[in-house]
C-alpha cells in the first residue's frame, strides 16, 4: 500500500531559531505530519533534493525543490525501512531497504513520485536488507546494481551480495560473497567510473567473535563479480565504513568512525587509489563522539565530512586534499531527535542537515560555512 501526497495538501512549518553555535541558526524546511527519522538524502544536478524517513512501519520518500519547497510525498506501508537513494538520469530516484517482514525492497520513482517498479528480493531468506542502489551504464548494458546483506537462517553467518536487474528491476545477475569472512556488512556503494562499482562496509578480522572489526572495499564489475576485495583497520580500535565517493583523481575516499581501547568514537578519512591501495588514513579525535556518514570533495580538492554523535549533536568537518583538519563545526540541539547528520550541498555552497526535531522532520543549513 503507498500513497502520492502533493505539496498543496502537506502544512510546512519554515522557522528560524537561534543556537548557541550560530552557524547553525537556519531551518529552512519542516515537515510535522510524519514523526519519523531521516535515513537517507540525495541531491541532484537541478539543484534538487530526494529524501527518506521511517517511524518503524512506514516509509515515506519525497522531493524538495532547491527552494525547500516539498514538491511530493510517497509513503510506504510494508516497507520498514529506506537505506539508500539513488537520483536518476531521467529525474527519477531508486531506492533500497528492507521491508516489515525483512526482505530486500527496491524500486524506483518517476520525477513526479509515482511509482515506476517496485520489488521484492531474498524472500526465501531469514533475513535481509538492501543497503545501497546506483543507477548502471556500463558494458552490460542500462540498469541498476543493489547491495545489502542476509541471514540464510536464524544465527547463521551474514553474507553480502550484489545484483543487478534491468531497468524495470528484473533480476538478470546475482552474487552472494558466503566466502568473505566475518561477519561483513554493505553501507554504501559508488561507481568507479570505469564499468566497475566499489563499495564500502565493516568487516571482522580474525574470528566471528574476537579480533577488530576493519573498513571493508571491494570492487565488482559490471556483472557482479568480485574483482577485489580490501580491507583497512587501524591500532587505535575497530573501523567501520559509512560513505564512500569517487574523487577528481579518479581514487576514493572513505569515512566512517573508529572505536577506540576507551570505547570513544572518532572521525575518520582514508584516501586509495583506483585499484584500492592506501594512500592514507587519519582520525579526528573531538570533544564529543565522532561517526562519519557523509564525505564529499570540495572545490579546493578538499572533503567535507557530515555526522554525528549517534545521538543529538551534528557534525561538520573540513579537511585538506591531504585529509589534514582545517576546520570544524559542532552543534547540539536538547529537542533532536536520536540519530545523525546526512548531508548535501545546497546551490549557494551551504551544507543542508535533515534531522528529527520535536517529532518532526526538519532540514537545517548551515549559515556561517
Amino acid at each position: 500500500m503507498l500513497a502520492v501526497l502533493f505539496a498543496g495538501l502537506i502544512p510546512f512549518f519554515p522557522a528560524s531559531i537561534s543556537y548557541a553555535d550560530d552557524r547553525f541558526t537556519e531551518t529552512v524546511r519542516s515537515y510535522s505530519e510524519f514523526q519519523g527519522s531521516i535515513t537517507a538524502m540525495e541531491e541532484t544536478p537541478d539543484g534538487s533534493y530526494y529524501f527518506a524517513a521511517y517511524d518503524n512501519t512506514t516509509s515515506i520518500l519525497g522531493r524538495m525543490d532547491k527552494n525547500f519547497e516539498i514538491k511530493w510525498i510517497t509513503s510506504f506501508d510494508n516497507q520498514r525501512r529506506i537505506n539508500s537513494l539513488s537520483p536518476t538520469s531521467d529525474g527519477g530516484v531508486l531506492f533500497a531497504g528492507d521491508s516489515t517482514d525483512f526482505h530486500v525492497i527496491y524500486g524506483k520513482l518517476n520525477v513526479n513520485g509515482t511509482v515506476a517498479f517496485l520489488k521484492a528480493a531474498l524472500t526465501d531468506r531469514y533475513s535481509a536488507s538492501g543497503t545501497g542502489i546506483v543507477e548502471a551504464n556500463d558494458n552490460e548494458g542500462t540498469g541498476i546494481l543493489v547491495s545489502g546483506v542476509y541471514r540464510q537462517d536464524q544465527g547463521a553467518p551474514q553474507i553480502p551480495f550484489v545484483f543487478r536487474a534491468g531497468p524495470q528491476g528484473e533480476i538478470t545477475a546475482e552474487t552472494y560473497m558466503t566466502d568473505m569472512l566475518y561477519n561483513p556488512t554493505f553501507t554504501d556503494m559508488e561507481p568507479s567510473g570505469d564499468g566497475s562499482y566499489l563499495l564500502t562496509g565493516t568487516i571482522r578480522s580474525g574470528s566471528e567473535t574476537t579480533g577488530l572489526y576493519q573498513a571493508l572495499l571491494v570492487m565488482v564489475g559490471a556483472d557482479t563479480q568480485v574483482k577485489w576485495v580490501k580491507s583497512f583497520g587501524t591500532d587505535l580500535g575497530s573501523a567501520t565504513g559509512q560513505s564512500i565517493r569517487r574523487t577528481s583523481d579518479g581514487g576514493f575516499v572513505i569515512t566512517g568512525n573508529i572505536l577506540d581501547s576507551a570505547s570513544k568514537q572518532r572521525m575518520f578519512l582514508l584516501k586509495s587509489t583506483t585499484d584500492g591501495s592506501l594512500i592514507w588514513l587519519r582520525d579526528y579525535p573531538l570533544d564529543v563522539n565522532s561517526i562519519g556518514l557523509s564525505v564529499r570533495q570540495t572545490a579546493d580538492g578538499g572533503y567535507l565530512v557530515a555526522g554525528g554523535d549517534n545521538y543529538k549533536t551534528m557534525i561538520l568537518l573540513k579537511t585538506s586534499n591531504s585529509g589534514e583538519q582545517q576546520w570544524v563545526q559542532t552543534w547540539s540541539d536538547s529537542d533532536a531527535g536520536y540519530g545523525n547528520a546526512f548531508f548535501c550541498r545546497t546551490a549557494s555552497g551551504r551544507t543542508l542537515f535533515p534531522r528529527r526535531r520535536l517529532r518532526q522532520i526538519s532540514f537545517f543549513a548551515n549559515v556561517g560555512r
